[in-house]
């Protein structure tokens, strides 16, 4: 996912929680009404919620790479704002977090990427240019190579 689409990404999380918590906060039922909620989500400040972006994009969290220390420091600096919101948590065990299983690369150096195609006269091979014609993605793993076909 590209640094605009994570950003928007995050940008409509902190929207729908902002939203969430101040819909929340009103008790009586006539605030549940479209039009309420409507009001609610307009006292949204873009400018606060640039400076979440801002801080999620910090080089403190180093790009949050999942399963990094880096990722669970921006996942938890997140959840101190819902708690801080008083966000009730519907996580694992009453927290934020929601555990689960992803695998993850983490991509060290840009490697190779050569396709084989047998010919009856030998082999053709045909190499690719790291970052012009491949980028090994976070849920990128190891290929087949020709003599493992």
């Amino acid at each position: 996912m590209c640094v605009k689409g994570i950003r928007l990404w995050i940008v409509s999380l902190v929207m729908l929680c902002m939203g969430l918590y101040s819909y929340a906060q009103t008790d009586n039922q006539q605030s549940r009404d479209e039009s309420k909620l409507l009001q609610v989500l307009h006292t949204i400040s873009s400018h606060q919620l640039f400076k979440y972006v801002e801080h999620l994009s910090s080089e403190k969290y180093e790009g949050r790479l999942t399963g990094t220390e880096a990722y669970n420091k921006s996942a938890r600096w997140v959840a101190s704002l819902l708690n801080e919101y008083n966000v009730e948590p519907a996580g694992d065990e009453g927290t934020y977090f929601q555990h689960f299983n992803n695998p993850f690369t983490l991509v060290l150096d840009e490697g190779e990427v050569i396709l084989h195609i047998p010919l009856k006269k030998g082999l053709l091979k045909k190499s690719y240019t790291y970052e012009e014609d491949y980028y090994p993605g976070s849920t990128s793993t190891s290929a087949y190579s020709a003599e493992t076909m």
